[in-house]
């Protein structure tokens, strides 16, 4: 029955699909409705659930020449209509009709189902025709839309996409995620040809020397506060160990003395604790993945974030950012932004470390004039 079902459906929908769409059409249908079977299938989905998918699959576009911008409601309509008279079930409709409506970008999938047709939609990002399928759907929109986009905004506008873009299963990452980063590194080499033709993102010497002047003023900057710390850390371990040396024999006769002694003892120990969580190392780290660094979403310069992933990757990562301005701006920018945070911790700390140690000596300074006064 459901072979025969699909035979039928797909003779149906070849008449519906406007033959004039570069994209949109039957052979876009087939073969969304065949990686989504070969996804369901991994994903261990039962034979009613698959068929759902594959006739979804079928009639999710089949309105895009009447209704673009509301082509998936449309197409639903319009598989309910002829899956009426095929006598499936209404429950079996609405599942089918809800498969489709998940084919919009702007809605989030509910089940495995719909995230099966949103990863089988795109599946051409991980493809190896991905070149040929993208210009013909380039072709369509400027049909469409009677502009024609130049090579420059096409670029972008893709790279903007397959960046942003993840998909939702398992399965479609282990089939298609290799692929579609090496797909979306060649777009980003095409976009690195045109910035070298564009005089507005060749990289400013000026941003350059600001990053390397404003890093090298942080560093030095947290070296001041290690060796201020260091300080702090040495001058009262040789307080403590003239206290506990040369102070504490003498309490027994001197009983009088105990109190101040246990305030320079608590303030020295105070001022060193502070002293030690100012030098004491902070690693902020970022979930490292392929797509989370050509989102810029992480920093491959700080060793927090590559220090668990294969050598391969790195490099990888690397020549990611070095073949791109914005990636490597932004990991520049993230590390900034990361040695800041840790220098705020740092003179905080020391702040307090400092400040215990004025004021705590004064009050042992003053504690001592009363104990030998009184």
């Amino acid at each position: 029955m459901s072979k025969e079902l699909i035979g039928i459906t797909r003779k149906h929908v070849s008449e519906l699909y406007d033959p004039t769409l570069d994209y949109h059409n039957i052979i876009h249908a087939e073969r969304v409705m065949s990686v989504a079977s070969d996804l369901a299938k991994q994903e261990g989905l039962e034979k009613s659930e698959i068929l759902k998918i594959k006739l979804a699959g079928l009639f999710h576009d089949v309105a895009y020449a009447e209704a673009p911008d509301n082509h998936e409601a449309k197409s639903a309509e319009k598989a309910k209509e002829f899956l009426q008279t095929q006598g499936l079930s209404e429950a079996d409709i609405n599942d089918i009709c809800a498969l489709i409506l998940a084919t919009n970008i702007h809605s989030r999938p509910r089940n495995i189902g719909e995230m099966i047709m949103r990863d089988a939609d795109v599946s051409y990002l991980g493809s190896t025709d991905y070149g040929v399928i993208s210009n013909l759907l380039r072709s369509e929109m400027e049909m469409l839309s009677g502009n024609k986009m130049d090579d420059e905004e096409w670029n972008d506008l893709t790279a903007k996409f397959v960046t942003d873009h993840q998909f939702f299963t398992d399965s479609a990452r282990r089939q298609f995620g290799e692929q579609k980063a090496k797909n979306l590194k060649s777009i980003i080499k095409t976009r690195k040809l045109f910035s070298k033709v564009s005089k507005n993102t060749i990289p400013e010497r000026g941003i350059e020397t600001m990053f390397r002047v404003a890093l090298r003023n942080n560093n030095g900057l947290g070296q001041i506060a290690d060796n201020k710390a260091n300080i702090m850390l040495s001058v009262n371990a040789i307080m403590l160990s003239l206290i506990l040396s040369s102070l504490l024999p003498k309490l027994d006769n001197n009983s009088f003395l105990i109190i101040p002694t246990i305030i320079i003892i608590i303030v020295c120990l105070s001022t060193m604790y502070y002293a030690v969580l100012a030098t004491r190392p902070k690693v902020v780290r970022s979930q490292y993945s392929r797509d989370a660094l050509l989102a810029n979403k992480v920093n491959l310069l700080f060793f927090g974030n590559f220090n668990n992933i294969p050598l391969e990757e790195f490099e990888w990562g690397m020549d990611q950012i070095m073949s791109d301005k914005n990636l490597l701006y932004g990991s520049l920018t993230k590390d900034l932004y990361y040695i800041g945070l840790i220098l705020d911790k740092k003179y905080k700390y020391l702040r307090i470390s400092y400040t215990l140690f004025i004021f705590g000596l004064i009050a042992a300074g003053i504690s001592y004039i009363i104990a030998l006064l009184v």
